[in-house]
């Protein structure tokens, strides 16, 4: 999964080190000293520590709080910080668990709402991205739609994940928090009944902007990689952007919006490039289902189509779903939208079933 931009990737989609780590260095060796019982006792309980540390944003038994930076520059030190799942006991079949918190921040708690199914477990997660420019928004836009009841008949939990808004917190702060919430499902994945090898996401606009990046970058790209894996095995993204260098009203070249989240609307910012999931695809990509309206005029129907090319150029496995007379949000622009909303989403519940269950 290569990123072309700043330099987070190498081609070929091989997986590195973010530059500026350890990988690479040679040096010499020290000459070998026999070490007092006592300092390798402390030695390796400070190892122990530092592993429950670098655990935090997944261990089942991570606990408090981490500074979060606001800008586009922050460090592994700055990510958000993981919590236990609430104890209220294991998953009652059909249950409904809201304001689950996944992390603790400067920003406060980050929450989730999680549906189960009423088939037995462990079951396939699919995690809900909302959209709202990544500016508004809330997971309990899950709540009525219909997409996400069809995907707990069909025996998924679904997990609807809150994230940091811009402006005041800028771009990464979105996607470490996509991330953190897969990583805790993971990590946490017997406490919510769940199978850590079965894991995908979906999310529309923004949300499917955020979708993509989560299913086209390495572990460790954005928030450090520690902990459990934030890798998905599927990711369904609908309308959102995918290149934010190129202009369009709801992107952010020469937009106000590109400046509240991003920190630059220059189409030459490395910023943009590096928010841009279209930069990142490559050949060991999970399978993407991607669905945008042709009339879309905020995010128009070449970012997808943009995107489905790469993914395909590099190797990997992408299917581009066309909607006619259909603008942004699937809503009917100059005539019935063809597939229907619902055709759309029988095709996405059918591509989970083909890919997690």
């Amino acid at each position: 999964m290569p990123f072309t931009g700043t330099g987070h990737k190498d081609t070929g989609g091989t997986r590195r080190r973010r530059a500026g780590g350890a990988a690479g260095r040679i040096l010499p060796a020290a000459p070998r000293r026999p070490l007092p019982f006592l300092l390798v006792l402390l030695l390796v309980l400070g190892l122990v520590a530092g592993s429950l540390l670098a655990f935090a944003c997944a261990g089942e038994e991570a606990t408090g709080t981490a500074t979060v930076a606001r800008t586009a520059t922050a460090t592994a030190a700055d990510r958000p910080s993981d919590v236990v799942v609430s104890a209220s006991g294991s998953p009652t079949p059909g249950e409904t668990r809201t304001d689950v918190t996944y992390s603790t921040s400067e920003a406060g708690e980050l929450k989730m709402d999680v549906y189960f199914p009423r088939t037995p477990g462990p079951w396939p997660v699919v995690v809900s991205i909302h959209g709202g420019g990544w500016s508004s928004g809330d997971k309990s836009d899950a709540a009525g739609a219909a997409l996400t009841g069809k995907l707990v008949d069909a025996g998924f939990v679904v997990a609807a994940v809150n994230y940091r808004l811009a402006p005041e917190w800028r771009f990464p702060a979105q996607i470490e928090d996509v991330k953190c919430a897969v990583r805790h499902l993971r990590a946490n994945s017997s406490a919510y009944g769940i199978d850590p090898r079965r894991i995908g996401a979906y999310g529309g606009s923004a949300g499917g902007h955020l979708a993509a990046l989560l299913g086209a970058v390495d572990d460790d790209d954005f928030d450090g990689g520690s902990g459990a894996s934030s890798r998905v095995r599927a990711v369904v993204e609908m309308f959102g952007p995918t290149d934010l260098t190129v202009p369009f009203p709801g992107g952010a070249v020469d937009t106000e919006l590109g400046e509240q989240v991003f920190g630059s609307n220059d189409a030459s910012s490395p910023l943009l490039k590096e928010a841009s999931p279209v930069n990142y695809v490559g050949a060991d990509d999970p399978p993407f289902l991607i669905v945008h309206g042709m009339e879309d005029s905020l995010v128009p129907f070449s970012q997808s189509l943009e995107f489905y090319h790469a993914i395909q150029q590099s190797g990997g496995t992408a299917r581009l779903v066309r909607v006619a007379n259909a603008g942004h949000g699937l809503k009917p622009v100059g005539g019935t939208p063809q597939p229907s909303r619902e055709e759309v989403e029988a095709t996405v519940v059918g591509f989970f079933r083909g890919q997690l269950q």
